[in-house]
């Protein structure tokens, strides 16, 4: 698994449709099955929590490609801001939630 910072960096400096490999193997798996003890910022699980914030926060798109029998390459590629900007559109504004009284 890539570290936590280097992502950070890479995503930082990608270009549009920049395609960067942030783990090789069963995922779900490997990070399950790592001691806990170790840094946060190097613990599987922390790092592919927050590779998908960035996810959800439309900063990449994130796919998996077979290399193997239970072994996969976790991709993650760079969006464009034209297609960030209309994958996360502004909050509609509020009505009004006053209550009306009627007469």
């Amino acid at each position: 698994m890539l570290p936590l910072a280097e992502y950070n960096k890479w995503l930082k400096t990608a270009v549009p449709y920049a395609r960067l490999t942030y783990h090789t193997g069963d995922l779900m798996y490997d990070a399950y099955t790592q001691p806990t003890e170790i840094d946060k910022n190097l613990r599987l699980d922390f790092i592919a929590k927050e590779i998908y914030k960035s996810y959800t926060n439309g900063l990449v798109i994130l796919f998996q490609r077979r290399v193997g029998v239970s072994c996969w390459d976790y991709l993650s590629v760079r969006v464009p801001t034209t297609i960030k900007a209309l994958r996360s559109p502004p909050p509609l504004p509020r009505a009004n939630t006053a209550p009306t009284r009627w007469l």
